[in-house]
């Protein structure tokens, strides 16, 4: 049963502390309100927050209809929407508030989403508007129809060959170039199967950009690399916590590339944390030697050896 205000009557997204249509204070679930002069409870009050949702038909800013929830993450949860100001189907991310309560990641989210919307590239999800709503954050991007890389591998047996591999890498490396010379750049930060999209035509498309500055919160890297989907895309420096540049995605990016050829990432099984910090790659003797020589230059431990994506992707035949 959907939850009403008690002050106006609307029905209220769950999660919100205050109503977005009266702006009246909303009661927690179960909780009564204190009597009058009555001590007030501090039972729960260490206790974690519950990440908020949406529901179906909730309208947030008057603006975007929720249609229908995509998935969930780290990161927040992620809602297909009907955009009623310019009639168009859109994605809106509801973030988890618990990574904005660091402020100078606050911060960084804001600054570094307000300059990933004025990038505009073939091969990336756009950026269109980042708000706030009865105290939620939000993320509204362009709607990329198709399948994630991960389900448009499997359904291709696993693997595919070096040419089919590098028609997908090739427009991932140009995503990343727009990205990458941005001033400043952008960095990315979380290249991986499950954010990557294929699209029924062919085009593949990165999406999430602009959310980096979340990774800065201690709680948020640790359930990425607590992740197996996550953690084996993740570059060294990014598991040791240390700053994330451009050559992250790189490495990224080679993990990728690996992905597709192999049917499975650069490392697995056993501590794979120290794996990926202090173990060498290895790649399979049966690859191309060019496509053997890219892999281990993006995967390198030394971010300063990383060659830039679209120079490594200029570095392989196939890809002329």
């Amino acid at each position: 049963m959907k939850k009403k205000c008690l002050q106006c009557g609307e029905v209220l997204p769950k999660g919100v502390s205050i109503c977005p249509f009266c702006e009246a204070p909303v009661e927690a679930e179960g909780e009564a309100a204190p009597q009058e002069g009555a001590e007030p409870s501090v039972h729960g009050a260490a206790e974690e927050e519950a990440a908020p949702t949406l529901e179906v038909g909730d309208v947030v800013e008057g603006r975007y209809e929720i249609q229908e929830r995509m998935g969930a993450g780290p990161k927040g949860v992620v809602y297909r929407a009907h955009d009623k100001a310019l009639d168009e189907t859109v994605a809106l991310r509801l973030v988890d508030p618990a990574p904005l309560r660091v402020p100078e990641v606050l911060t960084a989210f804001k600054e570094e989403l307000t300059r990933a919307q004025g990038l505009r590239h073939p091969n990336l999800a756009q950026v269109i508007h980042v708000g706030r709503w009865s105290g939620l954050n939000y993320v509204v991007t362009q709607y990329i129809p198709g399948e994630t890389l991960d389900r448009w591998l499997g359904r291709r047996g696993g693997s595919v060959p070096p040419s089919q591999a590098l028609s997908v890498v090739g427009p991932l490396a140009q995503a990343l170039r727009a990205i990458h010379s941005a001033s400043p750049p952008l960095v990315h930060a979380g290249l991986n199967p499950a954010n990557v999209m294929v699209t029924p035509e062919g085009a593949v498309k990165l999406l999430d950009l602009g959310l980096a500055p979340l990774l800065r919160a201690p709680q948020l890297r640790l359930a990425l690399e607590s992740d197996p989907r996550t953690l084996p895309f993740l570059a060294p420096e990014q598991v040791k916590g240390e700053a994330t540049t451009p050559a992250t995605d790189a490495y990224s990016f080679g993990a990728l590339l690996y992905y597709l050829l192999t049917g499975r990432a650069p490392f697995s099984g056993g501590d794979l944390r120290w794996k990926i910090m202090f173990e060498e790659v290895e790649v399979p003797d049966d690859l191309p030697d060019h496509v053997r020589e890219v892999l281990l230059r993006l995967l390198d431990k030394d971010p300063e050896r990383r060659p830039a994506p679209w120079e490594a992707a200029q570095d392989l035949p196939l890809l002329q």
